[in-house]
């Protein structure tokens, strides 16, 4: 998960949308109780809505809020 984290923002900066949407597809699949609000600050930092709107989902959903 560590190459993913160093090599998201590198994306972003390069504009490599394909390689960054990748990233984010990986870490929306990693997604736990135990990283959930780290993936969700990193998403909000590097301006991934999907996996950003996909962590909020995911923290509503696994801690029963409606």
């Amino acid at each position: 998960m560590v190459l993913y984290i160093v090599l998201l923002p590198a994306a972003g900066l390069l504009q490599l949308q394909d390689v960054k949407k990748t990233c984010c597809e990986f870490l929306e699949s990693q997604l736990h109780p135990v990283n959930c609000l780290g993936i969700r600050a990193f998403a909000d930092m590097h301006a991934c809505t999907d996996l950003l709107n996909k962590a909020n989902t995911y923290l509503t959903v696994s801690r029963g809020v409606t």
